[in-house]
């Protein structure tokens, strides 16, 4: 893998954990209890984004298979990362669970795992909508 795969997902983790702390924001003032929980995964996944994007470099030319695998690896990180608030929240209590949740909002595919989607909290409804 290279560094500027580890450069772009730390960029695209950045703008995730963004919206983590921004609906952990409106949690509050919803008093929803997810809140500290949306709060503590945007201020993780910012700081390993952060990192991530700061010790790295990208390269100045990309080839097909660089650019391919920069894709990719950032995918795959940001679902990764995309399911940390669901999990601290207890939304799910299944890895998959969190996980189809996330990768259906990133995707746009509109599929969900939840039996009632209003039982949810105000943060975590807006962090489903984020995603």
């Amino acid at each position: 893998m290279s560094n500027t795969a580890v450069h772009v997902a730390g960029m695209a983790g950045m703008f995730l954990a963004a919206g983590m702390v921004v609906t952990a924001v409106v949690g509050q003032a919803y008093d929803d209890a997810a809140a500290g929980d949306l709060a503590v995964s945007g201020l993780v996944v910012g700081v390993v984004s952060v990192g991530m994007w700061r010790l790295t470099e990208p390269a100045a030319t990309l080839s097909r298979l660089s650019a391919f695998t920069t894709v990719g690896f950032a995918w795959i990180y940001v679902f990764l990362i995309g399911m940390v608030p669901y999990l601290l929240a207890g939304t799910f209590d299944s890895f998959v669970n969190a996980l189809f949740e996330t990768v259906s909002g990133l995707t746009t595919t509109g599929s969900t795992v939840l039996p009632d989607i209003e039982a949810q909290g105000k943060g975590i409804l807006l962090y489903r909508q984020y995603t």
